[in-house]
């Protein structure tokens, strides 16, 4: 940081959110492992593939956070605004939408 750096609010939110989005993408990365084992001890294979997908996409949004945190200190030293919402929705919708299929299709495995 030089001294003709615009100011930048030293709180840590920025910092916190960052590692809010790390923690989801460790939960959906060890959700994804425990359906592969899962799905592999009980010859599930639609487990298997779920699991991958949700691994797949817990390395994305661990990838995601750690760029997304990159942005948002370049944009507060550039004095720009904020915003990417659409962006944070989908990643919420699709960890909703894979902890879902991974619910329905254990349940579905245990009452059968």
């Amino acid at each position: 940081m030089t001294a003709d750096d615009p100011p930048v609010v030293r709180g840590f939110q920025q910092e916190r959110t960052a590692l809010a989005w790390e923690r989801t993408a460790v939960a959906m990365i060890v959700c994804g492992m425990l359906l592969i084992r899962f799905g592999a001890l009980e010859s599930q294979p639609l487990l298997g593939v779920i699991g991958t997908a949700e691994c797949l996409g817990g390395a994305a949004v661990l990838a995601w956070a750690g760029v997304h945190h990159a942005n948002v200190e370049r944009l507060l030293r550039a004095g720009e605004p904020l915003v990417h919402a659409p962006l944070a929705r989908a990643v919420g919708l699709g960890t909703i939408a894979f902890c879902t299929a991974s619910f329905v299709a254990g349940t579905a495995i245990l009452l059968t």
